[in-house]
């Protein structure tokens, strides 16, 4: 939200949320909202200027420690149905009837 409050002074009182209906100008705010943070004198020309290829969030935020590392699958190496369930419980095959059950 601090990102946002930013880019309303930015704007000159213009609500950033309003920017993000159209595409364009929501990706270049996204740009110029992560991008600012290190480079407080960015501008929104600046920013809608910037080439997407020239810009890497993983070090214009963060440092250089690159994307986060993918979630591991579980041990088994197959997915897993909610948790609690086991892959019998998640079939959708019909379970008999008991012998017992009235109709």
């Amino acid at each position: 939200m601090r990102d946002l409050k930013r880019a309303r002074v930015m704007l000159d009182g213009r609500s950033p949320i309003e920017m993000l209906e159209d595409p364009v100008d929501a990706m270049t705010l996204t740009i110029w909202c992560l991008a600012s943070r290190d480079r407080p004198e960015l501008t929104f020309d600046e920013a809608e200027d910037m080439p997407l290829g020239d810009f890497d969030m993983f070090t214009t935020v963060g440092g250089d420690d690159g994307p986060p590392p993918a979630a591991s699958p579980e041990p088994s190496g197959k997915p897993s149905g909610r948790r609690g369930e086991t892959s019998d419980e998640t079939s959708t095959s019909p379970k008999p009837r008991s012998a017992t059950s009235s109709r």
